[in-house]
């Protein structure tokens, strides 16, 4: 008899590394084509919306030189950017961050804090353009006073009147970039004097195009971007002077934003190159394109920034070349020295290196056990189940009685993990927040300044939509459920449920944008001219349209539940098929419809991207659906996707917003679950 014996695991263990030297890069032609010094990789960049279109044309450029190299750049604004840069595990880190503003001190101290070095490299000039809608002709300039008017934090003024006398009685309704945005710490410091000081009633996005559809939208719209973007929607907003003070308003074109004439918008922008990167042959190939290639790149473009110099552009392939660490901002702050003044100073100044310390393993959260022992009680169970199962005489039956008390173990068990997770950081928050003022505050504003933690505003906003929903989608559902079981014939009823429930199928951020672009501008406007871009209203309108389907489905199989001998007895005492329909069987399959009206309330809750786009993100206590609010899940996807660092309080607001929702949608359920005990029909 012939033995097949199995290789020794030291012999795998050689094939292994001879397999990986095989398909390694000992052909240079094989790992870099057209170019054997840079081997095959991926650079990655994320961070600002306004830094992004520059690298994203010099990666595309860069491709067709090195193809072999794969160049990523996100868009998550700059505190997201520099969030990712500085992540704790290291694989996990970008190689460089884009940002439209220097690096802030507590970011400097993350990076010192996990030992991240990295190089500053100004790569453009840019300005902060104020746009108003194009029917605006009575504003031609602003002053920096008057700015600091409209955005300070606390500021009541609602109408362009309140401006200036001279100005109509038209309401003012304000646009710009969210608080991850480099562009509005830099406007918040240069207008208000503090980075995030701002009031909290405007639209905020971090999309710029979000921005420049609400003030092309709104009469009485003001607002603000980088001035690259303006160039490319010129023809959708109308462009304001800026005064600083001397009695000359400047309007921002690439020569007053080279010259710094137009102050105090103007601003550098920035690329952070990690240390440990720039040492990598495909990033270094990179940057030294993009220095090659700067004018081309910044300036050739249909939103052109401004270049840099060729002085300034030396300082910068100098700094890169030497590897100079640190910012040229961490001791001048913000004085208003020239850019090539600065970093010429600073290039005499210590460098400021980053020390490596330990980092924590539990990375700021404090749930970093729950889940842990979730799993391990989880398996402890299923084990024993299993054991039980193996030594059955009915060994089939109990592995499959074993298989189905695991399913539903393991649904209890996510359910007590996800309520460990929320209550977790929750405690944390509400530590430095009283219940009290979470609870009773009427201002939301977690990540402005001044900061506020008082939930109504996101409560109101998100019933407002929810109860908006409803009064689309429960008419609708319920009618079109009564038709389908009690007046459609068969081959209909076939046909028109599945056509039905394909609205279910249809992405949420697809019924966002058909709000933001058809139903406002179309149906709501030329009946309500007041309504504004983002409004609840809209809102409400799509979501009540996506549970459309939950209702009329679950309504259906209730009332086909009702057994056909009602039915047949009122037929016999002459009644109507409505009457059938309203009298006999709707009050029968009442439970049912009960049921399906909370499931929809729920899924309305819990709705995010539809209502986020179309309902915006303006935290406002109001029960008026033509005003534009926010939601309780359209503001945890505002902060999750930001630059808030865990363990903070801003990070923490996620929880305890999360936890309201839990806590909303868990009486949402009891009550549910009351109301059919109570109206449920038992039939022999």
């Amino acid at each position: 008899m012939r033995v097949r014996r199995n290789p020794p695991p030291a012999m795998l263990l050689l094939l292994l590394i001879c397999g990986a030297a095989g398909c390694g890069s000992d052909d240079p032609r094989a790992a870099a084509e057209g170019s054997p010094n840079v081997p095959a990789g991926t650079v990655r960049l994320d961070g600002s919306s306004t830094v992004a279109p520059i690298m994203m044309t010099a990666a595309e450029l860069f491709g067709e030189k090195f193809p072999q190299v794969r160049v990523s750049v996100g868009v998550s604004g700059t505190g997201g950017g520099f969030k990712r840069f500085l992540d704790p595990h290291a694989e996990l880190r970008t190689d460089i961050s884009n940002a439209s503003r220097p690096i802030k001190p507590e970011e400097i101290d993350s990076a010192r804090q996990i030992g991240v070095a990295y190089i500053e490299l100004p790569i453009a000039l840019d300005g902060i353009a104020l746009v108003v809608n194009p029917g605006n002709d009575f504003c031609d300039h602003l002053t920096v006073a008057e700015l600091q008017r409209i955005w300070s934090p606390g500021s009541t003024i609602r109408h362009w009147s309140e401006i200036r006398p001279e100005f109509p009685d038209l309401p003012l309704r304000l646009y710009g970039p969210g608080s991850d945005s480099g562009t509005f710490d830099y406007f918040t410091e240069a207008v208000n004097g503090k980075a995030k000081a701002c009031r909290s009633d405007y639209t905020a996005s971090e999309n710029d195009n979000v921005l420049v559809q609400g003030v092309s939208g709104d009469p009485g719209g003001l607002g603000y971007f980088g001035f690259s973007y303006y160039e490319s929607n010129a023809a959708r907003v109308r462009l304001l002077a800026v005064d600083s003070g001397n009695g000359i308003p400047i309007r921002p074109s690439l020569e007053t934003i080279r010259t710094g004439s137009y102050s105090p918008l103007s601003r550098p922008l920035f690329c952070y190159v990690n240390t440990d990167a720039a040492g990598r042959p495909e990033v270094q190939a990179f940057l030294g394109m993009f220095f090659d290639r700067a004018a081309e790149i910044v300036e050739q473009r249909r939103d052109p920034f401004v270049a840099l110099d060729a002085s300034m552009l030396g300082v910068v392939r100098d700094r890169f070349a030497r590897r100079v660490v640190g910012t040229a901002y961490a001791d001048a702050g913000s004085a208003p020295l020239p850019l090539l003044d600065r970093y010429r100073a600073a290039a005499k100044m210590p460098t400021h290196e980053t020390t490596p310390h330990a980092t924590s393993p539990r990375n700021g959260t404090g749930f970093a056990r729950g889940p842990v022992v979730v799993v391990l009680l989880f398996s402890v169970v299923a084990a024993w189940a299993m054991r039980r199962a193996v030594q059955s005489a009915r060994w089939s039956e109990r592995l499959i009685e074993a298989t189905l008390f695991g399913c539903a173990l393991l649904s209890v068990l996510t359910t007590l993990g996800i309520v460990w997770v929320l209550l977790s950081e929750s405690i944390g928050f509400f530590r430095a927040v009283s219940l009290r003022e979470f609870l009773t505050a009427s201002q939301w504003a977690p990540l402005l300044e001044p900061r506020h933690y008082g939930i109504l505003p996101l409560l109101a906003g998100t019933m407002l939509v929810a109860a908006g929903a409803l009064v689309v989608a429960l008419p609708i559902g319920l009618a079109t459920a009564i038709f389908l079981s009690e007046y459609a014939p068969p081959w209909l009823c076939a046909t028109a449920k599945p056509i039905l429930e394909i609205l279910a199928g249809i992405p949420t951020v697809v019924y966002g944008y058909f709000a933001l672009t058809f139903i406002t501008p179309h149906i709501l406007r030329p009946i309500l001219p007041q309504t504004e871009v983002f409004n609840a209203a809209s809102a409400s309108i799509v979501v009540g349209v996506m549970i459309i389907p939950t209702i009329c489905s679950l309504c259906d199989d209730a009332f086909r539940a009702v057994p056909r001998t009602l039915r047949e007895a009122a037929y016999a005492l002459s009644a109507t098929k409505l009457e059938v329909s309203t009298r006999i069987v709707l009050p029968a399959a009442l439970s049912g419809v009960v049921a399906a009206v909370l499931l929809g309330l729920a899924r309305a809750i819990g709705e995010t991207m539809a209502v986020a786009l179309a309902a915006g993100m303006t935290p406002k206590l109001t029960l008026n659906p033509l005003e534009s609010i926010q939601t309780m899940t359209g503001y945890i996807v505002q902060v999750s996707m930001g630059d808030a660092p865990a363990g903070s309080i801003q990070y923490q607001t996620i929880f305890a917003v999360g936890l309201s929702l839990f806590a909303i949608t868990l009486l949402i359920n009891l009550v549910a679950q009351r109301v059919m005990e109570h109206f449920r029909e038992a039939y022999e």
